[in-house]
């Protein structure tokens, strides 16, 4: 689970970038060559924070000043290094040093390029990086390569200084997933020289890394251009048009389109929901106007609503050995790991509305460069297929001797060449056909080559989401690999036994059990639900992994949803988030009603989880009813968060969301969420705020009080000041990725009383957890499944003190992933929060 983490991901895949910027068709390789351990020396103050350089998370880094050094000594020979900037300095030195420590060789780098990749001297033992401006480093790594053409090798040529084609998109992956057909069809197999801009990273440098890794898979080998523009909420429009200043933004456009000479421009649709895309376009329709360079503007048109071009997208291409643009677009667009959760699936219409054009309307329709003179771009070239080598000519068989009586055959074998007569088969049935001894040998390979066949074809896309390429390759070929080691077991026992011996059959393994979630001892288990209807059995692979029972099965649709009101249970499965939410009616000590929900979540990456905003700027204010915030976030699961900013923020510790510092307090510990999906409680004052940034968090929360820390109950969470009974609202942690959210009702003497805070850590050691957070209850506790809200506040304003409960606007909430499913703010709404 946990290397299917968003941020590893990235990683890893970078490191990959040489092999994939290397191919000329779409397969894909390992970088030739071991990765190898590092030992690093860094400043005296930085030192302590070594190990963010290389857990493998762009997130996570170490800053940098100029003038400071970096020491890094490959723990074997290595010929490629790989550094990994955040922010990469505008000037740094890379000295290679031999054993003696005497310097070998010496680059300055000026290009800004994110994933650095340096070949390294043969002679090379320790590397020392100086930088002349500040800079910040998330990882490093040294590759020892089995292959002498590795020398010399970038990751990626130099971002171009002029083009014919520029793509221009607001945020990574658009490229291919708009517009899937533009880079496969005319960068490589028509050989247009292309730029491709980013006009933003969405404030997420992992989404950096994901374009990198994305257009190498796609053979796109030019670093991209990155504008820098970034806002607080990218969906709005009204927010990003005054943060990317739509002036200054138009402006960058004219100066980039004008440097470039590009003579096609393709960029978003101008009313897309997306406000950024919106912006975007408008912004580049503008800039083309002061640009006589640009000969045609085309804008994303997937509806074909303005008499569109279309561009093929299923005919084969011969730049990928008959990959279609459709294939190599999804297979790129599936690098974006970030953005699984919004499912990873690219525009098939390769629609493109003409905006704009000096040498008239498409006439076929069916190309970008119709009417434009290719004899005038700086190269066009349609892909020639590679020459299929000449086989080797095969040796004439010499003719086959008359065989010799039977008498003589024991002796003719005697006199061979013993390394001839070893290569004689002598089949033991009479006719010579292949079975009898060679049977098993046959069958257990064909076997093992039967289950790699269908774990590749079943499974290996969502391995390769979860655990990498790599790692599904190896996993798909284990059955192959132990036929051919049963098969050649059998062919050694076959050479040395008078007869073949049968192969043994193994049991087949046992499919694992569901583990239910332990409700605690007082508290009796809804009624069970309605039978499902029978479906057949997940296949082997899936039921052997460990956590495969919370997840969605081979045989279930994309989404499994359930809701029984009547039982009070709710679930919600998909290959990369389970949650399961049950309701508990039962009774505190003192005998009064208490009714509490418990979901039990379990997520297979990172990016199932996004920090909720009321404020359509995320500015950590404005609060609106929670229902709203779900469904116009269309999240599977809400629960309350802190309060952001909006009150009380002086009793408050750090709080950051989506990599933004909102507030940086010392009065109130802190629950971190670090990339590799754990749960941390940061003590008040023990880490400044810049330094939780730079370990990685993009989202902390602060409310309080900490129930438990590290398997121990918070005896001090009773002196609280939120410590008496009431409505609750509070997460804990089991492991990466799987949690427990738990909301109480309170305030309704006859339903539920509500809960105190030393209670609540209670319930939640009985649950298992090992770190457990309160957060912000009393009118602002809520809990919404699939847009409804499941738990309810009375509603009453006035009255019996013991029942005054409704449920208030709140400016902030923790999501669990999405789903087309949900409602949206629109729709009729059973439960708001308040019963009356």
């Amino acid at each position: 689970m946990k290397k299917a983490l968003t941020l590893f991901a990235c990683a890893a895949l970078l490191m990959l970038l040489p092999a994939a910027a290397l191919a000329e068709t779409t397969d894909q390789t390992e970088l030739p060559g071991e990765s190898l351990g590092v030992t690093l020396v860094l400043p005296e103050e930085r030192a302590p924070y070594a190990y963010r350089l290389t857990d493998a998370y762009i997130a996570s880094r170490v800053s940098f000043r100029r003038k400071e050094m970096i020491t890094i000594e490959p723990q074997g020979a290595a010929q490629l290094l790989v550094l990994n900037w955040y922010d990469a300095p505008a000037s740094y030195t890379v000295s290679q040093l031999d054993a003696a420590g005497e310097t070998i060789a010496e680059e300055t780098i000026t290009d800004g390029q994110l994933g650095k990749h340096i070949a390294l001297d043969a002679a090379c033992k320790r590397i020392v990086v100086l930088l002349h401006e500040n800079g910040s480093l998330s990882g490093v790594a040294a590759y020892a390569a089995d292959k002498s053409d590795l020398f010399g090798i970038p990751g990626f040529a130099p971002a171009p200084s002029q083009a014919d084609l520029l793509i221009i998109t607001a945020e990574p992956g658009m490229e291919f997933c708009q517009f899937g057909a533009v880079i496969p069809t005319y960068t490589k197999e028509k050989g247009v020289a292309t730029a491709v801009l980013y006009v933003s990273d969405y404030g997420k440098r992992a989404r950096a890394y994901e374009a990198l890794v994305g257009l190498a898979s796609a053979g796109y080998d030019v670093y991209p251009l990155f504008g820098g523009f970034l806002s607080d909420n990218y969906n709005s429009y009204k927010i990003t048009t005054g943060h990317f200043n739509k002036r200054e933004l138009t402006k960058y456009f004219e100066e980039r389109i004008a440097a470039l000479g590009a003579k096609v421009v393709v960029t978003h649709a101008i009313s897309e929901e997306t406000g950024a895309h919106g912006v975007v376009a408008e912004c580049v329709l503008a800039a083309i106007q002061k640009c006589p360079n640009v000969e045609k503007l085309y804008l994303f048109d997937p509806t074909k609503k303005h008499n569109a071009t279309i561009v093929e997208m299923n005919t084969p291409l011969i730049a990928y050995a008959g990959e279609t643009a459709s294939q190599v677009s999804q297979r790129a667009y599936e690098a974006h790991a970030s953005r699984r959760i919004f499912g990873l699936v690219i525009d098939t219409a390769s629609a493109y509305k003409l905006a704009y054009s000096t040498v008239g309307e498409d006439d076929a329709k069916n190309d970008l460069f119709e009417h434009i003179d290719t004899a005038q771009l700086i190269s066009y070239a349609q892909a020639t297929p590679s020459p299929t080598p000449t086989p080797e000519p095969t040796a004439t068989p010499e003719p086959t001797p008359e065989p010799e009586a039977p008498a003589q055959t024991e002796s003719v074998v005697a006199t061979q060449d013993p390394l001839k007569a070893d290569d004689i088969a002598v089949p033991n049935d009479p006719e010579g056909s292949v079975g009898g001894d060679n049977m098993p040998v046959l069958l257990s390979i064909g076997a093992g080559a039967a289950l790699s066949l269908a774990l590749f074809l079943l499974l290996f896309g969502r391995i390769r989401a979860k655990r990498g390429k790599g790692d599904a390759v190896c996993i798909c070929l284990l059955p192959l690999a132990l036929g051919l080691a049963i098969g050649a077991t059998l062919a050694g026992m076959r050479e040395s036994a008078p007869a073949a011996q049968p192969a043994a059959v193994s049991a087949a393994p046992q499919a694992l059990q569901p583990m239910e979630l332990p409700a605690p001892d007082d508290t009796p288990k809804p009624s069970p639900m309605p039978a499902p209807s029978e479906s057949p059995e997940p296949t082997a692979a899936l039921a052997d992994l460990p956590d495969a029972q919370y997840y969605r099965s081979q045989s279930d649709p994309a989404e499994v949803i359930v809701v029984d009101l009547e039982n009070g249970y709710w679930e919600y499965r998909s290959d990369d988030l389970g949650i399961s939410i049950r309701r508990i009616h039962t009774k505190n000590k003192d005998g009064k009603p208490l009714t509490y929900f418990v979901a039990d979540i379990h997520m297979r990456d990172i990016s199932q989880f996004r920090p909720g905003f009321g404020a359509e700027g995320h500015t950590g204010r404005g609060a609106i009813y929670p229902w709203i915030i779900a469904r116009r976030e269309k999240a599977v699961l809400w629960i309350t968060g802190d309060n952001l900013i909006n009150d009380e923020r002086e009793q408050k510790g750090i709080l950051i969301r989506d990599g933004r510092m909102f507030w940086s307090g010392e009065k109130e510990d802190t629950l971190a969420i670090y990339p590799d999906m754990s749960l941390r409680i940061i003590k008040k004052s023990s880490m400044s705020p810049g330094m939780l940034l730079e370990d990685g968090v993009d989202n902390a929360f602060s409310f309080g009080p900490t129930l438990i820390d590290d398997g121990v109950i918070n005896t001090q969470a009773k002196y609280h000041r939120v410590r008496r009974a009431n409505p609750r609202v509070g997460i804990g942690y089991i492991a990466p990725g799987h949690y427990i959210a738990i909301v109480v009702d309170g305030r309704q003497k006859d339903y539920s009383i509500g809960m105190p805070v030393w209670e609540l850590a209670d319930l939640f050691a009985e649950y298992g957890c090992s770190i457990a957070y309160n957060l912000d209850g009393g009118l602002s506790a809520a809990m919404i499944f699939m847009g409804e809200q499941i738990n309810s506040h009375s509603g009453l304003r006035i009255g019996d003190s013991n029942d005054l409960s409704f449920q208030r606007a709140v400016p902030d909430g923790l999501m669990f992933g999405y789903s087309e499913q949900v409602p949206s703010v629109d729709d009729p709404i059973a439960n708001d929060g308040n019963k009356r």
